[in-house]
């Protein structure tokens, strides 16, 4: 390369150059250009017209060369025989030579330059060449902790946010490690946190420590008897749980504690895991979690698992169902076989409130399960309850839960139809929508009613989908509100955020030509804790959201 930059810089020389400068130019360039000719027939192509000029052209320009050979000129003549043109000639100037095999080297130049840059990236980022080199994904180990790696910097997630959850798609590895196994996550050479493994699912990694805070690893019992015992603390201090047998022991990722959550019903306990690699890692500590748990009052005699009811730790309960406790009103919950864990216990604070508010009111609770608003309200003092589920067993356990509580309820099935009933205390067994639309048409009204259906969106491509199943809800319950009438308007899902509802009930009150504001907002209960840096984690909105009179 130096050699061809140095010939090609002799060939600038001015006309003024000596005889023997000319000469020795001429023999250079005569050298040089067959290579260079050939490098730029490959790189960027001389025509093929250029090449295949006609005979009579060849020959002119080699009579044109004969006739000056012995010129004084200061053109050098660079008669070249370039392989398979059968004696084609080119002709150029000294200048001309230059300028175009200088642009001929061009490409090159860049070309290695390239390389090299590419080089140094992956000779810096020496796990990411390991990665594109073997074509598979790679781990190490720090100690005996397999190590995966962020496939892009998200440390403010990981470190600031502390988002516990990573996805498949946000690190790179396959450690021998199975499901429910600690592992490292790391960027460069620097170890972000420890979480439990999952092979198999998307959700790849739960985060459970971060090293730079001092925590202990996961796998030291001290960091279980910490995490333990500040979920236990937080409950034994907080006064609204006072009167309360019923109470979420454990809130997963709120508690710091990602893939499991344990709810207490008296002295019998129901667990949830989020997955097989989630029951690997917390099944083996659930005794020593209980144990913290009993410390500080909360003192359990089993634990069934959700789904089933296989028992997972201590004596099983007896058959049929437990009964609990929630400020004065008690609740039977089917710990077996029941929703969630039996109970939607999420919804204590609101329940509390619509009982403060219920007194001589006409209520109804849509989607309304085993009646824990419909109850709540009964014993508030409202004239008259109305509580509506599309299933049978539901709605006849809502009828064991009034007769608990020391009230009457009637059941009427499905295809009975409205305004039959004169009982106080009516529980329908229909479809929400359906009675909506039939309430509408008998002009049927309310004081109080409260929308609380079930996750519609569980995920989110349904989100579209639920957003406008949550308007045509809430446009119905409008309807049949009295004027200065209240609806509290509730979802479940995390997909569905405290904006989204707000704009449901905007768009629900156009169509429906009601005037309305929103007079308060409420949210899961206190054992029921959302952290900093985890939205998916607010899950619960409520929406008091009272009608106009004007």
């Amino acid at each position: 390369m130096a050699a061809i930059l140095s010939a090609l810089d002799s060939t600038t020389t001015t006309s003024t150059n000596t005889t023997a400068t000319t000469t020795r130019t001429t023999s250079a360039c005569q050298k040089l250009v067959p290579q260079c000719c050939s490098l730029a027939c490959f790189h960027d192509g001389i025509s093929q017209s250029s090449l295949g000029r006609s005979k009579s052209s060849v020959s002119e320009i080699n009579n044109n060369n004969n006739s000056n050979n012995n010129s004084n000129h200061n053109m050098t003549d660079c008669n070249v025989e370039i392989p398979g043109t059968s004696q084609r000639r080119f002709r150029h100037s000294r200048e001309n030579v230059a300028d175009h095999y200088r642009m001929r080297l061009v490409v090159p130049l860049l070309l290695r330059w390239s390389m090299l840059a590419v080089v140094l990236v992956l000779l810096r980022g020496r796990n990411l060449a390991m990665v594109m080199v073997n074509h598979r994904p790679t781990y190490q180990s720090v100690g005996s902790i397999p190590q995966l790696w962020l496939v892009k910097d998200i440390r403010k997630t990981v470190l600031k946010d502390k988002h516990p959850w990573l996805f498949d798609r946000a690190v790179r590895g396959t450690p021998d490690v199975p499901a429910g196994g600690v592992v490292g996550v790391a960027w460069k050479k620097e170890t972000l946190a420890f979480g439990f493994y999952d092979p198999t699912s998307p959700l790849r990694v739960r985060l459970l420590s971060w090293p730079k805070d001092g925590e202990a690893h996961p796998e030291d019992q001290r960091w279980l008897r910490q995490r333990s015992d500040d979920a236990a603390a937080r409950r034994q201090g907080d006064s609204l749980l006072r009167c309360c047998t019923g109470v979420r022991l454990l809130n997963g990722e709120g508690d710091w504690m990602p893939g499991i959550v344990l709810d207490a019903y008296g002295s019998t306990g129901v667990v949830a895991f989020d997955g097989e690699a989630a029951e690997a890692f917390w099944r083996p500590r659930l005794p020593d979690i209980l144990a913290a748990f009993a410390a500080a009052g909360f003192v359990l005699s089993g634990v069934l698992k959700k789904g089933g009811g296989e028992l997972v730790w201590g004596t099983p309960p007896p058959e049929g169902s437990a009964v609990f406790e929630e400020n004065d009103v008690k609740y039977e919950v089917d710990v077996r076989r029941g929703h969630k864990t039996g109970f939607f216990l999420d919804q204590r604070e609101n329940r509390r409130l619509l009982r403060k508010m219920a007194a001589g009111k006409e209520v109804l609770d849509l989607f309304s399960y085993t009646g824990g608003f419909a109850v709540a309200a009964a014993l508030g003092g409202a004239s008259r309850t109305v509580a509506v589920d599309a299933a049978g067993p539901a709605v006849r356990a809502c009828r064991r839960n009034y007769e608990l509580n020391g009230l009457q309820a009637e059941v009427i099935e499905k295809g009975q139809g409205l305004g039959l009933s004169t009982s106080q205390h009516q529980l329908y067994v229909a479809d929400c929508w359906e009675f909506l639309d039939e309430a509408c048409r008998r002009g049927d009204s309310y004081d109080i009613v409260v929308v609380d259906p079930p996750s519609m969106a569980p995920k989110e491509q349904l989100r579209n989908k639920a957003l406008k199943a949550y308007i045509g809800l809430n446009k119905g319950a409008l309807k049949i509100l009295r004027p200065g009438g209240l609806m509290i308007s509730c979802s479940c899902s995390s997909h569905v955020t405290r904006g989204d509802l707000l704009q449901v009930v905007q768009e629900a009150a156009r169509q429906a030509g009601r005037a309305v504001e929103i007079e308060a907002e409420g949210s899961a209960g206190s054992d029921h804790p959302a952290r900093r840096g985890f939205p998916e984690g607010d899950y619960l909105q409520a929406l008091y959201v009272r009608v106009l009179s004007s």
